[in-house]
């Protein structure tokens, strides 16, 4: 159990100290405000009578139901972690580094690694982006009325269901970086997968929503319980990637 915990350790330190996990969180908070910019724009009504409370989680609401962050995620979310094992493979450093911490140590490892640090980075990218514009609007914001929402705890979920989107994204970037031994993969390829998606659950196979990928962040159909019921959809998903990866870790490991 230690060397399991040693392993896992290393391999989520060198991905969430690095230069590409910082790009990642950077590049999602960029992406949510420019797809919340339209509201930024206050009018001199707004300016000076003030903005409803909230305000701030209202655009960053917005930001995530954008189109850019559809599209963009698939790739931010891979960018830290979904090429690594590519990397150890072509460096030479596996056929020194298998040994010590043996194959099921070192799978579990990357499986994990790739999924919680994918998610996190996209995670951490949100309350930034909240935090930012709770800087800039909260001081113009109104007196918070007695029962309003719990703004803090709406970004929460908003936040966990950011974690969800890049948790699956990275992991399905990982897969197709492996599965086609090309690093460009782990970009291209959950681009492309959320791309070919979102077209065909949209004009072709519109009743099956639960599986579009624009549909998780605009929530335009009745999902109950939305942001619980999208997590659900999404955790399964992310089992199924994580088996795949981890069928594929294992298979190019034994060809060592």
């Amino acid at each position: 159990m230690k060397k399991l915990w040693n392993v896992l350790s290393v391999d989520l330190e060198y991905g969430i100290f690095s230069v590409r996990f910082f790009l990642a969180v950077i590049g999602t908070a960029l992406v949510i405000l420019l797809g919340g910019s339209q509201m930024l724009f206050l009018s001199k009504d707004q300016l000076k009578q003030g903005i409803e409370a909230g305000y701030h989680f209202k655009v960053v609401l917005e930001g995530v139901g954008a189109e850019s962050f559809v599209f963009a995620i698939p790739i931010l979310s891979t960018i830290a972690f979904g090429t690594r094992f590519l990397e150890e493979q072509g460096h030479g450093y596996l056929k020194h580094y298998l040994p010590r911490c043996n194959r099921k140590n070192y799978i579990f490892s990357k499986v994990t690694s790739t999924a919680f640090g994918s998610g996190l980075s996209v995670f951490l990218g949100t309350w930034l982006s909240a935090g930012i514009l709770f800087l800039a609007l909260s001081p113009l914001e109104l007196t918070k009325a007695k029962g309003a929402e719990n703004f803090l705890w709406q970004v929460s979920k908003i936040s966990f269901l950011a974690f969800a989107l890049g948790m699956l994204w990275g992991t399905i970037g990982a897969c197709c970086a492996i599965g086609f031994h090309n690093r460009y993969m782990a970009y291209g390829g959950p681009f492309l997968i959320s791309y070919l998606s979102i077209i065909l659950f949209t004009r072709y196979f519109s009743g099956i929503y639960v599986i579009n990928p624009r549909e998780w962040v605009s929530r335009q159909h009745d999902w109950g319980d939305t942001i619980l019921s999208i997590l659900g959809i999404l955790v399964e998903l992310s089992v199924i990637a994580v088996m795949v990866y981890a069928t594929l870790l294992k298979r190019d490991i034994d060809c060592e």
